[in-house]
């Protein structure tokens, strides 16, 4: 958060050099993710409490922690959408080769974990999406057609059988 905003600093001193406040769709992108970002926090302040050990969530649990998870993988795509938008600005405006490749060496230094975990995630076993992201409204199984009793919540999940890829 503090890198961010010293980032932030450092955009709008560069912008004040050159009476470019505001100009830009990279600039207005990226403003809308540093609020969301700064937003996050102020979240875990209001989230409603967790359950006890035995004890099953509250809808307002779930919901709450449905729409942070939601806001973090949209405030992290908006993220790497700005900093595409920011290399193509660099582009138009005619910047040294030097400039660009900088900045294209700290994009990808930044792209990467969000990728790599993205990726990761999206394909390891029992990923992401029924793990993570749809976990607080109940058990999904792989196997469970969409109704049926074992993709409701409190099911009990059936005994992983190995397969001749996994680990």
């Amino acid at each position: 958060w503090v890198v961010q905003l010293a980032g932030v600093a450092c955009a709008v001193a560069f912008a004040d050099s050159r009476n470019a406040h505001f100009t830009s769709v990279h600039t207005w992108v990226g403003i809308a993710v540093v609020g969301l970002t700064t937003l996050q926090p102020f979240g875990a302040i209001m989230r409603p409490h967790a359950a006890a050990p035995g004890e099953e969530k509250t809808s307002a649990r779930s919901t709450w922690e449905l729409a942070h998870k939601i806001a973090g993988y949209v405030i992290v795509v908006m993220g790497l959408v700005t900093i595409g938008l920011g290399i193509a600005q660099l582009f138009a405006l005619g910047y040294d080769p030097v400039t660009i490749n900088t900045a294209i060496s700290i994009a990808v230094i930044a792209a990467a974990p969000p990728i790599i975990y993205y990726y990761l995630a999206a394909v390891g076993e029992g990923n992401w999406l029924t793990q993570k992201l749809l976990s607080p409204w109940g058990e999904v199984h792989a196997d469970a057609a969409p109704g049926s009793s074992s993709a409701t919540a409190g099911a009990k999940p059936k005994e992983a059988v190995p397969t001749s890829g996994s680990v």
